[in-house]
């Protein structure tokens, strides 16, 4: 398996400074492990991304991260929210939400990269 191969496939997936860090390792690594790395299922953060704007309220994007506790913690906040609304405070539950879904565009964007880079830490470590 070509190191650069593996590299320009990784690019999207992981942070930028991280890559730098790979490079060096997967120069070094056997090939045992640049053949385990490459059938890593990797998760897109694009895709994070765009479920988070089309389904961010519902938490969506947390559960395709793997954050199932904040993904139900955020469905539950909308849920209640939207029951709520009629008694003022539906408002202020769907604001707290509205907030937390535009924080997470950048939060799990972000962490899938980190994710990702850290399940191939683990395999060349």
């Amino acid at each position: 398996m070509d190191v650069s191969a593996i590299t320009m496939y990784m690019q999207d997936k992981v942070p930028s400074q991280g890559l730098l860090l790979l490079q060096d390792k997967l120069k070094v690594a056997s090939q045992e492990k640049l053949q385990s790395i490459a059938l890593i299922p990797l998760k897109n953060p694009l895709i994070g991304l765009i479920l988070g704007v089309l389904f961010g309220g519902f938490g969506v994007d947390r559960f395709y991260k793997g954050d199932v506790i904040l993904g139900i913690a955020k469905l539950v906040l909308t849920i209640i929210g939207w029951m709520t609304v009629l008694i003022v405070i539906g408002y202020i539950f769907l604001i707290i939400v509205f907030v937390w879904v535009i924080a997470d565009f950048f939060l799990v964007y972000k962490g899938i990269k980190q994710d990702n880079l850290n399940k191939i830490i683990q395999i060349l470590a």
